[in-house]
C-alpha cells in the first residue's frame, strides 16, 4: 500500500512539472452540392378562365424561342366559342323579357291579393247575413206574405160575389132587367170568374211556396253560405301562398338572370385566352420554375397543335433578357447543420471544368420542405454575353 502511494505522488509531481503548449490551426469542412441555375426575372403564362374550358391549340411558339413584347405565343381555335357566345347574347333579350313579365305578374299579385281576399271576405259576410236574415226573419215573412196573398185572393172573390148578389137583388126588385143591367151583370160574372181563378192560383202558389219555394230558398242560401265560407277559407290559404310562391319564383328568376349575366360576362372575358401574347420580350421556356427546378409539367403536350390548354396550369415562362441568375438546391439535415449564411463556394458548371465561379450562400431555410430537404440559394455573378441558360447545373464546393 505504501509503495502505491509513493508511485502516485511521483507521477503527480512529474505532471505538474511538465510544460504544455496549445497551437491554433484551421478546421475545414467541405460540402459538394449540385446546384441549378435559376433566372431571377421571369413571367409565367397561364390561363384562368372562369367560364369556358375548351381551348384547342392551333399554333404555339417553340420552346427556347426569342420573342418581343405582344408577340403571339399561343393561338387557339375559337369557332365553337364564338358560336356559343353569340347564342348566349341572343338569349339575353328573351331572358330579360321573361323576367320583366314575371316581375309585372308579381306586382299585380301584390296589389290584387289583398283585394281578392277582401272580396272573398265580403262575399262570405254577405252570404252569412242573407242566411241569418232568412233563418231569423225572412222565412216567416215569406210564409206570411204567401198567406197574405191567399187571403187577399179569397177576399177579392168574396167581394165580387157579394157585389153580384147585391146587383141581382137590386135588379130583381125592378122586375125588369134592362140591357145595360145585363151588361153590368155579365161584367160582374167575369170579375167573379177572374177572382175565382186568382184564388185558385193563390192557393196553389201558397202551397208551392210553403212546400218548395221557401224551403228551396233556405237551401240555396245555406249552400251559398257554405260555398262562400269554403271559398273564403281557401282564399286565406291559397292567395298568400300563391303570392309567396310567385315572390320566390321571381327571386329565383332574378338570381338566375344575374348568374346568367355573370356567366356571360365571364364567357366574354375568356376571349382573351384564345390569343396569348408575350407580356415582355425574352426567351420562351415551356413549363415553370417549381421547387427551384425547371419543370416542364406536360406543357409540350398541351402546346402542340390540337392540344387542350388546361386552366390554372403554368404553360410558358418568359425569361427577361436582362435577368440575373441564382443557384438553388436542397440539402439534407446533416448538410443544413454544417452551412451558415454567407458561406462561400466555388462553382463549376457541367461541361466547363476549366472555368470556376464564386458563389455565396444567401438564403438558408430553417425548416424542411415536403420532401424533408432544406432549400438553399446562392448568388453568383456570370459574365455578360455568356451562353448560360436557365436550368443548367453544376457542382459547388462550399
Amino acid at each position: 500500500m505504501m509503495k502505491q502511494l509513493a508511485l502516485t505522488s511521483l507521477l503527480l509531481t512529474q505532471l505538474h512539472a511538465a510544460d504544455h503548449t496549445i497551437k491554433e490551426s484551421n478546421f475545414e469542412t467541405k460540402l459538394t452540392l449540385v446546384l441549378t441555375l435559376i433566372p431571377t426575372k421571369t413571367t409565367v403564362i397561364k390561363i384562368e378562365p372562369e367560364e369556358w374550358s375548351d381551348f384547342e391549340v392551333r399554333e404555339a411558339v417553340a420552346h427556347g424561342s426569342l420573342v418581343v413584347k405582344d408577340e403571339v405565343l399561343v393561338q387557339c381555335d375559337r369557332e365553337d366559342y364564338d358560336e356559343k357566345l353569340a347564342e348566349a347574347q341572343k338569349n339575353v333579350r328573351s331572358r330579360k323579357l321573361t323576367l320583366k313579365k314575371a316581375e309585372r305578374e308579381l306586382a299585380d299579385l301584390e296589389l290584387t291579393t289583398p283585394r281578392s281576399l277582401e272580396g272573398e271576405h265580403i262575399a262570405f259576410v254577405e252570404a252569412k247575413e242573407a242566411l241569418d236574415y232568412f233563418t231569423q226573419i225572412g222565412r216567416d215573412l215569406d210564409e206570411r206574405n204567401s198567406a197574405q196573398r191567399l187571403s187577399t185572393a179569397k177576399f177579392s172573390l168574396e167581394n165580387v160575389e157579394e157585389e153580384m148578389k147585391q146587383l141581382r137583388k137590386m135588379y130583381e126588385e125592378d122586375g125588369v132587367t134592362e140591357e145595360t143591367e145585363e151588361i153590368i151583370l155579365k161584367r160582374q160574372r167575369i170579375a167573379i170568374d177572374r177572382a175565382q181563378f186568382g184564388l185558385e192560383r193563390a192557393e196553389l202558389s201558397h202551397k208551392w211556396n210553403l212546400e218548395k219555394t221557401i224551403p228551396r230558398k233556405g237551401v240555396s242560401l245555406q249552400r251559398a253560405y257554405d260555398a262562400a265560407l269554403l271559398k273564403y277559407e281557401t282564399a286565406k290559404l291559397t292567395l298568400p301562398r300563391t303570392l309567396e310562391l310567385k315572390q320566390i319564383a321571381v327571386a329565383q328568376a332574378q338570381k338566375a338572370d344575374n348568374e346568367a349575366d355573370e356567366k356571360l360576362a365571364k364567357m366574354k372575358a375568356a376571349s382573351e385566352f384564345f390569343t396569348l401574347k408575350s407580356p415582355s420580350s425574352g426567351m420562351v421556356y415551356y413549363g415553370e420554375i417549381k421547387d427551384n427546378k425547371w419543370t416542364e409539367g406536360g406543357a409540350e403536350k398541351f402546346l402542340t397543335e390540337g392540344g387542350k390548354l388546361p386552366s390554372q396550369t403554368p404553360l410558358l415562362t418568359i425569361i427577361a433578357p436582362d435577368t440575373g441568375f441564382s443557384l438553388h438546391t436542397s440539402v439534407s439535415q446533416a448538410e443544413r447543420l454544417q452551412l451558415t449564411k454567407g458561406n462561400m463556394a466555388t462553382m463549376i458548371f457541367t461541361g466547363m471544368k476549366n472555368q470556376k465561379f464564386t458563389a455565396q450562400l444567401t438564403q438558408l431555410a430553417l425548416v424542411p420542405n415536403g420532401s424533408g430537404k432544406y432549400p438553399v440559394s446562392f448568388s453568383v455573378t456570370l459574365p455578360e454575353g455568356s451562353l448560360f441558360a436557365p436550368g443548367m447545373t453544376g457542382e459547388a464546393t462550399v
